[in-house]
């Protein structure tokens, strides 16, 4: 389960580096806002991008 658990956080950074880069405005209204809105797709990374920002 461990494995299995690893292969879709490696699947998840994958999938978000393969994502354009997104624009100034398109993160008008903060980038903790942007992580937010995006947990459904990115779980593990929005975690952690919560937790590292929101110090």
């Amino acid at each position: 389960q461990m494995k299995k658990a690893r292969i879709s956080a490696q699947d998840e950074l994958t999938k978000y580096l393969d994502e354009p880069t997104c624009s100034p405005k398109d993160i008008e209204s903060g980038v903790l806002s942007w992580w937010k809105d995006r947990q459904a797709i990115y779980p593990h990374l929005s975690k952690m991008a919560m937790d590292y920002l929101s110090v």
